[in-house]
């Protein structure tokens, strides 16, 4: 009986994970275009998960974010009610084994299907996925509302607001890119670096 009951309940253990990138008017980064315009519905998706391992974020590509990052499952969240902003639901069922524990990251994707991405931006979320309770059940949110946490991508300020969002008001926006471009400082520094050692040889 108790077994039984075990089952019933287990076959009831649902997992969900709901992702966005805003929580307010105010209070979000949108995804944008190199001109800071919010991308239009349904242009881009976004999907939560992890990577399987360590990403230099300083150097990593395009190509090493599709062979590293692990989705909760094959489905993406289509951007289809406001422009550059998401929110909602991408997975309901029994969460995959190994994900709990795992830093969460949200990664956004100029197509659906992961494969045939050629751009991204990805979300720090900050917090790890957390494990089912006994029952099997768990209800996560993980956020990209803060530019801060945006760990591949261009930030830079939105000049055109979403503009099916009541009194929009966004700071800074992230560009989808192939790879990482060095900030002014850092790719100074190495320039300067360089010029240092072709003088050095030259005397």
């Amino acid at each position: 009986m108790l077994a039984l009951a075990a089952s019933a309940s287990a076959s009831f253990a649902a997992s969900t994970l709901n992702i966005n990138n805003f929580s307010g008017a105010t209070n979000g980064t949108p995804i944008v275009n190199s001109a800071g315009a919010a991308l239009a519905v349904n242009t881009f998706f976004a999907n939560g998960g992890y990577f399987n391992t360590t990403m230099n974020w300083a150097t990593v590509t395009a190509q090493d974010i599709k062979a590293a990052f692990v989705g909760i499952d094959a489905s993406t969240l289509a951007v289809g009610t406001r422009n550059g902003l998401f929110t909602g639901q991408t997975f309901n069922g029994v969460l995959p084994g190994g994900l709990a524990g795992q830093n969460a990251y949200i990664v956004v994707a100029d197509s659906s299907n992961f494969a045939l991405a050629t751009v991204f931006a990805v979300f720090n979320a900050g917090v790890p996925f957390t494990a089912p309770d006994g029952l099997g059940n768990s209800s996560q949110t993980i956020s990209g509302a803060n530019s801060a946490s945006v760990v591949f991508g261009t930030v830079r300020s939105v000049t055109t607001q979403p503009n099916n969002v009541t009194g929009a008001n966004f700071a800074n926006g992230v560009v989808m890119v192939s790879q990482n471009v060095p900030e002014p400082s850092a790719a100074l520094l190495g320039a300067l670096g360089a010029l240092g050692l072709l003088r050095r040889r030259r005397i």
